[in-house]
């Protein structure tokens, strides 16, 4: 996916580095302004009014598109209820003393911008492909002298997944692939606003890079992603239809592309850089706490 531009550029901004400042807030007040108005829209309210009158056509449960009619109507509905949300919180920062206040809670600054940006990306989403959730496979690389080194990346990348889900309020199941898919690979099921949009950058090699020439030469561990989208027919027997269908995507899936998505180094100075979003950052701990889909384009070494 090409860098974010534009206003998501800016929440993107405000998300990975919240100062609490007023242009920051009036930044937020305007993108959810314009979301509001784009919710109420012809184009939306249109779209939305003809996915809810479909279930009600002659034949329509015997179609073949009907989770994806009835999942998108129902995907509209979450979308301007996060709307909402939102927009509680806006109320919220902008309470008692705000009109006096120079500087507003970062933390929750940085929460909404990322909350806007999850909203923007799911509307883009509902209009164009329809909701989408995601199948996440970390596998560490094939057996070799850095073995060790690898499975242990291979956690760190799992978890790291792990934390981007929970920090966003998705669901995610991890799954209990079988015994032939099962030596060093995760699998997880994560579903949420764009959870499918966002996390398909992530698809392709991670490799940890350490040691330098003086120590005997750099040394790297490799962990392929894969990422394919969820099918629209629910999983009616909880995680073990969830396994079946990711072990049916996988099988199915094209060969996995060799692309490199991102490089980690811990020593001698920390550092990530992303081949895929286009950016770089000092700041290792906080890519691997999940917010790999926040840091703005360009170079970003901050502390």
């Amino acid at each position: 996916a090409p860098p974010a531009t534009g206003r998501s550029a800016d929440l993107r901004v405000i998300a990975w580095d919240a100062h609490g400042t007023a242009s920051e807030m009036g930044e937020l007040r305007g993108s959810l302004e314009r979301f509001g108005a784009r919710l109420d829209g012809a184009e939306w309210r249109d779209a939305k009014a003809n996915w809810l009158a479909m279930p009600g056509a002659d034949g329509f449960w015997q179609r073949n598109d009907r989770f994806e009619v009835l999942g998108r109507a129902e995907y509209m509905d979450r979308i301007e209820a996060g709307a909402r949300s939102a927009r509680s919180l806006l109320a919220r920062l902008d309470g008692d003393g705000a009109a006096a206040r120079q500087v507003w809670p970062r933390n929750m600054v940085a929460r909404l911008a990322q909350q806007m940006l999850l909203l923007e990306a799911a509307s883009d989403e509902a209009m164009s492909t329809g909701p989408r959730d995601a199948f996440v496979y970390v596998q560490a690389g094939p057996d070799g002298p850095d073995r060790g080194e690898e499975q242990d990346f291979a956690r760190r990348i799992a978890a790291m997944y792990e934390s981007w889900a929970r920090q966003r309020g998705m669901r995610i199941a991890v799954l209990k692939p079988s015994a032939r898919h099962a030596a060093d690979t995760v699998w997880m099921a994560v579903s949420g606003f764009s959870s499918f949009v966002v996390l398909h950058p992530e698809d392709g090699l991670h490799v940890l890079e350490w040691g330098t020439s003086a120590e005997g030469g750099v040394k790297r561990a490799t962990v392929r992603v894969r990422v394919l989208p969820q099918p629209l027919v629910p999983a009616r027997d909880g995680e073990a239809e969830l396994t079946r269908q990711a072990a049916e995507a996988l099988a199915a899936a094209p060969a996995p592309h060799p692309t490199i998505v991102r490089r980690y180094r811990g020593t001698p100075s920390p550092l990530v850089r992303d081949s895929v979003r286009g950016w770089r950052t000092g700041r290792l701990e906080r890519v691997f706490a999940g917010d790999f889909d926040l840091v703005p384009a360009g170079d970003h070494d901050g502390a």
